[in-house]
């Protein structure tokens, strides 16, 4: 009824279903007013059919609200103008479905009316990104740490576009931060594994890469890098474990096999010694 406050309320008042126990004494009452009112048993029976048909009418043409994503937030966009919320939702839903120009339009909506939330300026940037922006989406991810310094995921993905530019050192930093922020963030983790591997910070590389596979253990990648770069220092054993896990999750992994066999030659050899 409104007395107690929820978190969609931060949205919108009104929900229908916030109603349907409420509105059972009140249907109660009036179905005892009209039955006490109506004489003729004939009467008595059409009354409830008319009733019943016009909100089965009712009903039927709700329910092509919810054919999609795109009508039901388009619909709530109508009644609700104001609603972030569903702006945000329909941008999401279209640069799924690969329709960036309309993304980028609604995300422009999200922005008027969030102005001062980092995600609003992050969105945009991720699509000006997929669309080959790179400079523009690099501006956007600034301007939302600018709102929100150690906003995380604008720190990686600016750590990517920075990379890109052949800034490694910079984007290590950035990770860094990303980390800091998002520390439970295996693809993070293993982004600035693969930047430090490549700048020679192997042991530092093998720290993210550890912890990026006990986070997400099915990571192939990760676990095949983080082999790669055990073998690297001498950790044969490990090494050949990783491998392995990498390919359990997946069999056909041919970097892995490859690594796999020259890890168990090199232990034979050094068995050998």
């Amino acid at each position: 009824m409104g007395f107690v406050s929820l978190y969609t309320f931060k949205y919108s008042f009104v929900a229908d279903h916030y109603q349907y126990v409420a509105c059972i004494g009140i249907i109660a009452i009036f179905a005892q007013v009209v039955s006490s009112k109506l004489s003729s048993r004939s009467v008595k029976y059409i009354f409830p059919v008319v009733i019943l048909s016009v909100l089965a009418f009712l009903t039927w043409r709700q329910t092509h609200i919810y054919k999609d994503e795109e009508v039901l937030w388009r619909d709530t966009i109508a009644k609700n103008p104001n609603s972030s919320m569903a702006y945000n939702n329909l941008a999401n839903y279209l640069a799924n479905q690969r329709r960036l120009d309309e993304a980028l339009v609604i995300f422009g909506e999200v922005l008027k009316r969030r102005p001062m939330d980092p995600n609003s300026y992050y969105n945009i940037a991720g699509v000006l990104l997929a669309q080959g922006y790179v400079g523009q989406a690099k501006e956007w991810y600034l301007k939302s740490l600018e709102i929100a310094p150690n906003f995380g995921r604008s720190h990686a993905n600016l750590a990517v576009i920075l990379n890109m530019e052949g800034k490694p050192n910079e984007a290590i930093a950035h990770l860094q931060k990303a980390i800091a922020s998002i520390p439970k963030n295996p693809e993070i983790r293993y982004n600035l594994g693969c930047l430090l591997a490549e700048q020679g910070s192997v042991d530092k590389a093998i720290e993210q890469f550890l912890e990026a596979v006990r986070l997400a253990p099915w990571m192939v990648d990760a676990q095949y890098q983080l082999g790669v770069n055990l073998l690297r220092v001498g950790r044969i054993r490990e090494a050949i474990s990783h491998f392995e896990a990498a390919l359990q999750f997946e069999p056909d992994h041919f970097e892995a096999q490859s690594a796999l066999e020259r890890a168990k030659g090199l232990l034979k050899k050094e068995s050998q010694r």
